[in-house]
């Protein structure tokens, strides 16, 4: 088995009153998610994904941010009561720990694993989930326009779980609503400090700027300096 797309799944299923309780409960965390600004980011995602650990069933939710190596480590998680904690030795996830599905999933294609267990015998990554006793997961990227900027991953633990193409749909909503709200920080911290640094350039700017040409004739000025001197800068201009 080379890899495993969403779009390998069989037909949906007929909705379930769990489907259809996902459903609603999906709509208030896309809400809250696209309602939020770059200040509560940390808050908002931590409140949004431990919601969605216990609406999806799932025993632990974590989340994955893309180094510009294209290495991912883990940003944050989410787990169960009792379930052990997967992040301390995730902080760096290469091609080589996820060698059937790396590319897909730089490519935006979510990976669905039904059963673990089925996963061909000694890849890296059937390891991996039995190393960390995982039974079902599924990885959606985190897309910026083309690019995959982290992943979430929404793995069971205690039971297999077969995830209808409804469910599939709205977890992958909840990852574009998250990829949104990180891009959207990241340009509000950029731009922060974008102005932090002209403000700090226009405060070591002297106080008269003079421009001169080739001849040292005085070509224009630039003054924050008291209306005393503009006049005498102004009649010096073309001089």
């Amino acid at each position: 088995m080379a890899r495993i797309r969403l779009t390998d799944q069989t037909p949906a299923d007929a909705p379930s009153p769990h489907s259809m309780r996902i459903e609603l409960l999906v709509v208030e965390l896309l809400n809250d998610l696209l309602g939020a600004t770059g200040r509560d980011v940390d808050c908002v995602i931590d409140a949004t994904l431990s919601r969605l650990r216990k609406i999806g069933r799932f025993d632990r939710i974590f989340l994955y941010r893309r180094r510009t190596d294209d290495s991912f480590f883990s940003a944050g998680e989410w787990v169960a009561a009792g379930v052990p904690a997967s992040r301390p030795e995730m902080q760096r996830v290469t091609q080589a720990d996820l060698p059937m599905w790396f590319d897909d999933l730089l490519a935006g294609h979510p990976v669905l694993v039904p059963d673990a267990a089925r996963l061909p015998p000694g890849s890296r990554e059937q390891a991996l989930l039995a190393h960390q006793g995982v039974k079902s997961s599924l990885i959606v990227p985190l897309r910026h326009g083309d690019r995959t900027i982290g992943l979430l991953g929404h793995d069971s633990l205690r039971r297999r779980r077969k995830l209808n193409r409804d469910e599939q749909f709205l977890f992958q909503s909840v990852a574009r609503a998250v990829a949104t709200l990180l891009t959207r920080a990241e340009a509000e911290a950029d731009l922060a400090a974008s102005q932090l640094r002209l403000s700090a350039t226009l405060r070591a700017i002297p106080d008269l700027v003079l421009e001169v040409d080739g001849d040292g004739r005085l070509l224009a000025q630039h003054s924050s300096a008291a209306r005393a001197i503009l006049p005498l800068a102004e009649q010096a201009v073309g001089h």
